[in-house]
This record gives C-alpha cells, structure tokens and sequence, in this order.
C-alpha cells in the first residue's frame, strides 16, 4: 500500500534582496510567493516563468520554479529545474533537497538518497531535505532510517505537516494507529486539507475500533476527493460496523464504477450480496 506523500522542501522566493533586482522583477517574486501561498501553483509557475523570460539565469527563479513544479506532482520537470540551479550553483542550499523528492516521484531511488544524503550534509538543518530523504529510505525498504528522518524533521521544523503524515503512515503499515492517531491530528491541525490525511485518519479510526470517528473523517475525505477509493471503503466498514448496512451497501455500488480489476469487484459484490442477505432477515 502507498500511501506516502512526498512534500517538496518550500517556496524560497526573494532569496536576495530587493535592491538587487529591476522593480518588475522583484514584484513577480513577490507576486508568486503570495499565489504559492494562497495554493494557486499554476499562478506562481506562470510568474516565474515571466522572470526566465526576460533572465534564463536567475537562479531564484529557477529554484522557486522546481519548488512549484515538485509540489504539482511533475517530478521530471522539476528535477530539470533544479538541474539548471545546479548547474548555475552546485552548492545551492536546498537545492539537492528538491532534486532528492523529485527523484522519487520519478522511481529514481538510489539517485534519491545520494541526492537526499548529500542535502542533509550540506545543511543539517533543512527539515525538508530529512523529509524527503525519509521518503527514499521508505521506497527502499529502510523502514529505521526513515523513521529516524521524519523525527527529525519534525524537530527541526514543527509546524510542518509533511514528516508527522509521513511518519503516521509508517506506524499506519505497521499495525500501530494508536501510535499513528496523534501523528495525523497534527497533522490536519497544521493543514486541514493536508493530502490523504483523513484518509488515514479514517483507517486509524477503523483500526481502533471507532468507527463513528472512522466514519466522519472518511466523509471529510469524500468531500475533498468523491474518487478516494481508501475513503470510500473506510466509510462503508464503518457504516457496516454500525449495523447501517443498506448504506454500506450503496457506498459499495458506488465504488464499483471507479475499480478498475476484477477481482476487487468480485469482493465488492461479494459483500454487497452478504450485506443485502443479513438486511432480508
């Protein structure tokens, strides 16, 4: 099961200072902090885009726009971004950090964790190059030193919600919610609409046997994401454990449609059909 996230090391906008910019330039990096900020990526690679225009070797530009660029997901484009900041900078702080998730997400785990050992030996404080190197530690199955990255990760920086995720989806794997449950309210309450965090709630609930918890927080997901097939089965155990089974029945039918492989549907309806048997007695 997958279910971590790799969370880039963020936006590091004006990283020097106004009065070494043009004034059109200096408003763009403001104006793409304040739409990193506000969630609107698109807006933000837009506006350092314009910068590249007019400058192809500002290298706050091109840092900023491998930072935007890791947090969409686009893993290829971001490592070449960051592959002209190394290029312009080969001791760039942050920067190996950002290679580091962007290997990741790529299946290029070796070059992470070359990438991520070398980030926190340049900066032993950077929280997010320990996150992203906790990240490649898990794809390779170094399940110790991944724990031991996200901890201190969140030493460094508290208030971010990536290594308190990543390490409750550990204690998640290993059987521990209890252990897990802390780590996800943290993290909702640092990021409410944090990526697949009640999700994971939702199966930290299930597993401690609080299914009407389980069940809130599977909605909660639900509403953010109407495909989160995780949410979706959370929520119908729930409703199930409740004894509410006509609408575990029909979360059911409404996974159907979105389960791609055939045997999942045949234990799909296999519960329905046990489900809609127990309601006719």
């Amino acid at each position: 099961m997958r279910v971590f996230i790799i969370v880039s090391v963020g936006i590091m906008l004006l990283s020097c200072s106004r009065g070494e910019m043009p004034d059109p330039v200096a408003d763009a990096f403001l104006q793409a902090s304040d739409s990193y900020k506000a969630g609107d990526l698109e807006g933000a690679e837009s506006l350092l885009r314009s910068v590249l225009a007019s400058d192809s070797m500002n290298i706050d530009a091109w840092h900023n726009l491998s930072v935007v660029l890791l947090d969409q997901g686009r893993y290829g484009e971001a490592a070449a971004a960051v592959g002209r900041v190394l290029t312009l900078n080969p001791r760039r702080r942050g920067a190996q950090a950002v290679l580091c998730g962007a290997l990741v997400g790529m299946g290029n785990v070796g070059g992470a964790i070359t990438a991520g050992e070398l980030a926190v030996s340049m900066d032993p404080s950077d929280a997010s190059a320990f996150n992203n190197l906790g990240r490649a530690y898990l794809e390779a199955g170094r399940i110790q030193d991944a724990t031991v990255c996200f901890n201190t990760a969140i030493r460094r920086v508290p208030s971010d919600p990536s290594p308190h995720f990543n390490l409750a989806c550990i204690h998640i794997v290993a059987g521990q919610p209890a252990s897990a449950l802390p780590l996800l309210q943290r993290t909702v309450s640092l990021a409410p609409a944090y990526p697949g965090a009640r999700t994971q709630l939702a199966v930290a609930y299930g597993m401690l046997e609080l299914y009407e918890e389980a069940g809130h927080e599977a909605e909660m997901a639900l509403a953010m994401n109407p495909r989160d097939l995780m949410a979706m089965n959370c929520l119908a155990l729930s409703r199930q454990n409740l004894g509410m089974n006509e609408q575990a029945v029909s979360v059911y039918k409404d996974m159907l449609p979105l389960v791609a492989d055939s045997l999942s549907r045949e234990q799909l309806l296999a519960r329905m059909e046990v489900l809609s048997g127990e309601n006719e007695r």
